[in-house]
């Protein structure tokens, strides 16, 4: 029944893992095109508009730029994931510790610039009280307990599927959205604390823009199932145009087998 149990949860992990990927990247990249697709029509039709999207000749090649690069980062993450599927080793929960934090300090800034140049304001803030920055640079020791590279791994696929949400269903002119994740030492050990909040679009059917992203709405479902299997919880909420979605993920190992 444990090998079962464990089987599912590496199942739900994986599929979740390959959706973030897939759908993550393809999302930048028909948002990113359609903008310049865009701006190409708009200057096309401009007095004496010959110049590239925005008039700068630098637009055009920074977006085929962040189209390329994106690409390549989507088939390497749907590698790796192929990779476990495989039986190989991942290097992810390699990685040294002291990397973790600011190597997640790093994603969600890169991920605010994304949605920045998509035209969307707001940012993401991380904050840990002094227990938690302790025990997730730590690499653990005999006697006291290990971060859970299963949790940690959810921590940050979440939030970049929460980002790629933002792209997909928040409306840019409903105000700032904000995602603020808390690291903090609570009564059952650390945990992380995600709070996620953005303006809906009003006659949102399942796709921005008309048929430029369509969305599977399985993305938070996995992650719920994920975080669940850990011992926590994500709850989602819409009321007057606002989406609220909060998450507590414990990160301290606690299942069997779970630090793989």
């Amino acid at each position: 029944m444990a090998e079962e149990n464990a089987r599912m949860r590496r199942d739900v992990e994986l599929g979740s893992r390959i959706h973030d990927s897939v759908t993550q990247g393809l999302t930048a990249i028909a948002l990113t095109a359609d903008r310049l697709r865009t701006a190409e029509s708009v200057a096309s039709v401009a007095p004496g508009g010959t110049d590239r999207p925005g008039g700068q000749d630098g637009d055009l090649d920074d977006g085929l730029a962040m189209i390329v690069s994106t690409a390549r980062r989507t088939l390497g993450q749907v590698r790796s994931v192929i990779d476990v599927l495989n039986g190989r080793d991942e290097v992810f929960a390699a990685a040294p510790a002291s990397d973790r934090l600011p190597a997640l300090r790093a994603m969600v800034r890169e991920g605010d610039d994304r949605l920045r140049r998509m035209g969307f304001e707001g940012r993401t803030t991380i904050e840990a009280d002094g227990g938690a920055a302790e025990f997730v640079d730590s690499a653990g020791s005999a006697g006291s307990a290990a971060i859970n590279p299963v949790a940690w791994r959810e921590l940050v696929d979440l939030l970049g599927q929460l980002a790629t949400n933002i792209a997909v269903h928040a409306d840019p002119q409903a105000g700032a959205y904000a995602i603020d994740v808390r690291l903090e030492t609570g009564a059952n050990g650390p945990r992380a604390t995600v709070t996620q909040s953005n303006g809906v679009a009003a006659a949102h059917e399942g796709l921005q823009g008309g048929d430029r992203v369509p969305h599977s709405g399985r993305g938070l479902a996995l992650h719920r199932a994920r975080i669940e299997a850990l011992g926590g919880s994500l709850h989602t909420s819409l009321e007057d145009g606002v989406w609220v979605l909060s998450a507590v993920i414990p990160l301290a190992s606690s299942l069997e087998g779970e630090a793989r």
